[in-house]
């Protein structure tokens, strides 16, 4: 085998977020053995630092620490209407911050219609109608 395909891009790590409704958005991550590994013995902090950005200003929105072993929460979020996009990063044992993770960029709605108000479905996977 070559190397060209011994060499396979990695999926197993991600962070994801959500729009749940207009208020909230889901976040969810996972990453390789390696990083767990850092946490169990202690290299990084039991914490993570989860940080909120506009897109389109790239400006700082909010942020929220978490236990790196809960892999998922709700957030609330500071502004309706806007895009967002989020970074993890994780302490080392001597206090040096590390930038885990980048998310995908989401699309908040503005306002809530009754539709959205009334699921559980995401906003973002509305179906809208011809």
């Amino acid at each position: 085998m070559d190397d060209q395909n011994k060499i396979l891009p990695s999926f197993s790590e991600r962070l994801v977020l959500l729009v749940k409704n207009p208020g909230k958005i889901f976040v969810f991550w996972r990453w390789n053995k390696a990083k767990t590994e850092n946490f169990l013995n202690k290299d990084f902090k039991k914490d993570i630092i989860l940080k909120f950005y506009y897109a389109q200003e790239r400006s700082f929105a909010c942020q929220k620490i978490l236990s790196w072993n809960k892999f998922k929460e709700y957030v609330d979020i500071p502004q309706k209407g806007k895009n967002y996009y989020a970074v993890m990063h994780a302490q080392t044992s001597s206090g040096k911050d590390i930038q885990l993770l980048e998310s995908n960029i989401i699309s908040v709605p503005g306002t809530e219609s009754a539709e959205v108000t009334n699921t559980y479905a995401s906003g973002f996977f509305k179906k809208e109608s011809v």
